[in-house]
């Protein structure tokens, strides 16, 4: 590979970390649920600490109907949370079968350390998805598949 192709793709690559950077700046966490977008991914953040029932009811309406306005390649953020009940489990369970329907896939961002669900709850929740410690590391786990490209920024945000 010639030396100009190099430097060409590490600028590139400079470009796409500043624009991450900047992205995860951005990043709001006044409510309750968020969704973001960032180079053709939705980024959804759960900002709660326990997440149970009454919770998971809203949190299911919410995050289909994100998966039902055409988003594929999901990555939720539910690092924030201390606790989650079966229900709010079952909803994240749920998404990735409806996505996967679609041909699509979710990633979670999840602290172990954080979560103090029962560990077996906690052990099929990470069977079953890809898991990554930050938002930044999901959000580049989709970097080398064929993404769609989307040159803005923009969240919707939701408040209980």
């Amino acid at each position: 590979m010639e030396s100009g192709q190099i430097e060409s793709k590490s600028f590139v690559h400079c470009l796409h970390e500043r624009a991450l950077d900047n992205f995860m700046n951005s990043i709001d966490i006044r409510y309750d649920f968020q969704k973001h977008l960032y180079r053709g991914i939705t980024l959804v953040v759960v900002n709660l600490s326990r997440a149970v029932m009454c919770e998971s009811q809203v949190f299911y309406r919410y995050l289909f109907k994100v998966i039902d306005e055409g988003a594929e390649k999901i990555v939720i953020d539910i690092s924030s949370l201390e606790f989650m009940d079966s229900s709010f489990a079952g909803v994240l369970v749920a998404a990735l079968k409806r996505v996967k329907n679609k041909c699509g896939d979710i990633r979670l961002v999840i602290n172990n350390a954080n979560l103090l669900t029962s560990q077996v709850l906690l052990n099929g929740i990470i069977k079953i998805y890809k898991t990554y410690p930050t938002i930044k590391k999901a959000l580049q786990s989709y970097e080398g598949e064929k993404e769609k490209v989307t040159p803005s920024i923009s969240h919707l945000s939701f408040q209980k």
